[in-house]
């Protein structure tokens, strides 16, 4: 299945963008998104990807077509990882790839970089056969071959929503974070043959897409503020309550990375994941965009303290995003009020 999604089928002359990180995103993404699709569709048997309707004979109850959309699902993630590995490994350039676990080195020499492949945010829901949420996407970050992974670090980064109908991707490019249009494939790229014009359309997107800068809001009081929370299996305990309470309005979330993500277009102004259990490839897309957008981006300890950046994706930790400084302390003064 995911042989002929994505085993050799780039044109001979297919080569990666040299010297534009974003715009090697793009191509990366370009062509992951077009081999996960095309798993995810043998899957299905060209079922709907929104999981209306029949599941193609595999059964014809509502539980059997869930477990056919995790299993395609899942194909997606192993078809877009081995599309970008292939990738990196024809264009010979040194360069780290992380996607689950230790790094993979690619190319001989000094890595030029670090790539984070997350083909599905929730990746969680994937080991589970769940089918993908309304706020799944897919994320690429390029970070400097070694130091840790901050958000300040990130060279260029991408989040592309998966279940949408129109191209719409999230760029960090040259330090300029863009909501940018047209050319990514999203929920349409079942009818897109990507391989023999990615290298025209990707490397040209820059030039060619509508881009709107992303700018978070104004807002600079917990009273006024919308916050994102995510309190995916678990309880929020007195502090967080407190906070919960204190806000204008608050938004359950069970993707920080969209939330983060939400924060970088003024959606929401503070976001909030006090868990302990991110991984870099749930936080690191999504932070770099907020960050450049204007957010103050504090990762969590268990003490409730700011804690260093991860050195690898294996590192967990809590975070706290808001659209200002003096919100941001307004909110961990509250939280460490009734911290136990």
């Amino acid at each position: 299945m995911q042989e002929n999604a994505s085993s050799g089928a780039l044109p001979n002359a297919f080569q990666l963008p040299a010297d534009d990180d974003a715009a090697l995103l793009q191509v990366l993404a370009t062509q992951a998104l077009a081999a996960g699709w095309a798993a995810f569709d043998e899957v299905l048997g060209g079922v709907a990807r929104d999981g209306q309707g029949a599941c193609g004979g595999q059964g014809g109850g509502k539980d059997d077509g869930a477990r056919l959309r995790g299993k395609a699902a899942q194909a997606f993630g192993h078809a877009a990882v081995q599309r970008v590995e292939e990738l990196l490994q024809r264009s010979g350039r040194p360069m780290l790839l992380l996607h689950d676990g230790a790094p993979r080195r690619i190319g001989r020499g000094a890595p030029l970089g670090r790539i984070i492949l997350t083909p599905v945010d929730d990746l969680a829901a994937l080991a589970r056969g769940l089918p993908f949420s309304a706020l799944a996407h897919m994320a690429l970050v390029m970070a400097p071959a070694a130091g840790p992974l901050s958000a300040a670090a990130v060279r260029a980064a991408l989040v592309q929503p998966l279940m949408q109908a129109d191209d719409t991707c999230f760029l960090l490019r040259r330090g300029k974070p863009l909501m940018s249009c047209e050319g990514m494939p999203g929920k349409s790229a079942r009818q897109v043959q990507p391989q023999a014009q990615a290298q025209h359309d990707a490397s040209s997107a820059c030039r060619e897409r509508a881009e709107v800068p992303l700018q978070v809001s104004s807002a600079s009081s917990l009273a006024d503020a919308a916050i994102a929370v995510n309190l995916t299996g678990h309880a929020p305990g007195r502090a967080l309550a407190e906070v919960i309470g204190s806000a204008r309005e608050v938004l359950a979330s069970n993707s920080t990375s969209a939330a983060l993500l939400a924060l970088a277009r003024g959606q929401v102004d503070v976001c909030i994941d006090m868990r302990g259990t991110l991984s870099a490839r749930d936080w690191l897309a999504g932070a770099a965009l907020a960050r450049a957008a204007g957010a103050v981006i504090m990762l969590l300890d268990d003490a409730l303290e700011q804690a260093n950046a991860p050195g690898n994706l294996m590192q967990r930790r809590g975070i706290i995003a808001a659209a200002s400084r003096p919100l941001l302390e307004e909110v961990l003064a509250a939280l460490r009020r009734t911290w136990l």
